[in-house]
């Protein structure tokens, strides 16, 4: 069973709702036959231009209206406290995240996508003054990797050419042709899809619906293809 996930490491949406994935993930009975797939997303690629303060930087990146988001701020704030996730909002900045993507596909290669990825949600939304050392910073990105048992050398040859760039492009050319406008957001089996940050029940249920429907394909098609063996017994049988 796969499901793969579309996200942005500066989207606090993404930084929730991947953490209530895993949860829901832990809850699934049938967990280890899951197979997880990190898509990119970059949110921060294009200029905001007028953009300067971090509320309108958070409206922009998150679809927020103004008149809702000191409301929004408090509901993630109080969600994250729930889920003993650190989040620090304050000093939010435009971050392209190009490399981080990239260092990602390179990570899934050597079995540590999901350790970098959460090293990377909690080095950019723990970071009190996030204009400095934040993740698009290649030395940043060099230290994340090690942290998480990566080879230097290896990870600074990435980072000094394009490698990978190619793997972030299609991700985001297959969110395009689906339609996907908003991050996160989960597809189960490529069939059902999930937007946003949803509570764990509801990915959970995502998962055990998509399991039960696999269950039930895969006896559809052991049924179709005992029917079409041909039994014979005694004269009926032919020579």
């Amino acid at each position: 069973m796969k499901v793969e996930i579309w996200s942005d490491f500066v989207s606090p949406l993404c930084y929730i709702a991947n953490r209530k994935f895993e949860l829901a993930l832990e809850k699934f009975e049938n967990q280890r036959y899951v197979k997880v797939e990190y898509k990119s997303f970059i949110l921060h690629r294009d200029d905001f231009g007028s953009v300067n303060s971090c509320k309108e930087l958070l409206m922009e990146t998150c679809n927020v209206s103004f008149c809702q988001i000191d409301d929004w701020i408090e509901q993630l704030s109080s969600q994250a406290n729930e889920l003993n996730l650190p989040l620090d909002i304050e000093g939010y900045v435009q971050t392209n995240t190009l490399d981080a993507h990239r260092l990602v596909k390179f990570a899934e290669k050597q079995g540590k996508a999901r350790e970098i990825i959460h090293m990377l949600f909690h080095h950019f939304f723990t970071l009190a003054d996030k204009s400095k050392d934040n993740i698009n910073d290649k030395h940043i990105l060099v230290n994340i990797a090690q942290q998480c048992g990566l080879n230097d050398d290896a990870v600074h040859r990435l980072l000094s050419i394009k490698k990978y760039s190619r793997a972030v492009e299609l991700d985001e050319d297959d969110a395009s042709e689906i339609g996907i406008e908003n991050v996160p957001f989960f597809i189960f089996n490529e069939k059902y899809a999930l937007v946003g940050n949803q509570p764990i029940e509801v990915f959970l249920e995502a998962l055990q619906d998509s399991w039960r429907e696999d269950e039930q394909r895969l006896l559809q098609k052991q049924v179709d293809e005992a029917s079409d063996t041909c039994y014979c017994v005694g004269d009926d049988c032919d020579m």
